[in-house]
């Protein structure tokens, strides 16, 4: 099934979409950033209707950053614009709002998944403070993991976790925060009353109880890939295709004293299915024309690995399909 093109029907065309789910229902959830949107389509992939709009109020969005599915198909959209996670019905009725504790708590707050009583995971910090004319380093914060209920203003801190490795560029003229190459990933999933947890310089993924305790540990012997000077110069020369502007001089300066690692991650982000079963996608280099990701079943035992094509975004995965975002050789999503 495909959604989208080049149409005349402007329901069908798409423009900075952030999501895209199936509800239990069988319905096709599409979050259009562009147009504020929440479009819903039918099995077949027919327009059924469209909520939101831009604006402040009950409603409306300023960013459509992220959407999840819960329990009745209620529908929760994360407008990290408005710091905020509005509730719709699955009709798309607006029902209510849960305002973030970034500004009481001094640090961006951000969800993360939604566990089946209806609280939130929420995620915090990892803002490095920095000026011009400092050092330009490659730095690892930390989050801390919160879970947030409805109707209730305060948040209970379950753990706290590395982050992601950034990149800080400070000098004389720039000031920036930037994803290194070949980073490590903090990557996070949440399903059926459990949160899992894993860095990519490592195979292994902790699960653990919303209250912070660790409940098992999944981990794969794979031996570590070597980081070549063939992939690291490829990295830092590549093939600018045709109409495309390179990238600025200062950046290309900078990405030459990055302290590369030796070893590629082992994985990059962590995908449960609406089976409890976990997809790991594994770090793949461009010339393979794939993306690899392993299967665990809800037990932690590997079961399989597969490929998808390397243009598809997974987003949604389910006991028969894989639901993404991909775009043409025009850009046309």
């Amino acid at each position: 099934l495909q959604i989208g093109g080049i149409a005349s029907d402007p329901e069908y065309e798409f423009w900075r979409v952030s999501q895209v789910l199936r509800a239990s229902d069988g319905r096709i959830l599409a979050a259009n950033r562009g147009t504020f949107q929440v479009r819903s389509y039918d099995r077949d992939g027919t327009f059924l209707s469209a909520f939101g709009t831009e604006g402040e109020g009950p409603g409306e969005f300023r960013s459509l950053s992220r959407v999840f599915l819960a329990a009745g198909d209620s529908i929760l959209i994360y407008d990290g614009g408005l710091g905020r996670v509005s509730l719709f019905d699955p009709a798309g009725n607006y029902a209510g709002q849960m305002i973030l504790p970034s500004r009481a708590l001094g640090f961006s707050v951000r969800p993360r998944g939604v566990l089946p009583e209806g609280s939130l995971l929420l995620v915090g910090g990892g803002a490095t403070a920095f000026s011009t004319g400092g050092d330009t380093q490659i730095v690892q914060d930390s989050l801390w993991y919160m879970i947030g209920d409805w109707g209730h203003p305060k948040v209970d801190t379950i753990a706290r976790f590395p982050e992601s490795d950034r990149y800080i560029i400070s000098t004389d003229q720039i000031v920036g925060i930037l994803e290194p190459p070949f980073a490590r990933v903090a990557s996070t999933a949440v399903h059926g009353g459990e949160i899992l947890y894993g860095m990519g310089d490592q195979y292994e993924v902790q699960v653990f109880t919303p209250q912070g305790n660790l409940r098992r540990i999944m981990r794969r012997a794979l031996a570590a890939r070597p980081l070549t000077g063939d992939q690291i110069e490829s990295y830092l020369s590549p093939e600018i295709p045709p109409g495309e502007e390179p990238p600025p001089n200062w950046w290309s300066e900078e990405e030459r004293k990055f302290d590369f690692p030796t070893s590629i991650p082992f994985f990059d982000r962590l995908l449960t299915d609406n089976g409890g079963y976990l997809w790991v996608r594994r770090v793949t280099w461009p010339e393979e024309g794939s993306t690899l990701w392993d299967i665990f079943d809800p037990a932690g035992r590997l079961l399989t690995s597969l490929r998808t094509p390397a243009e598809l975004q997974v987003h949604d995965i389910g006991a028969d399909y894989i639901l993404g975002v991909w775009k043409d050789e025009l850009e046309v999503e």
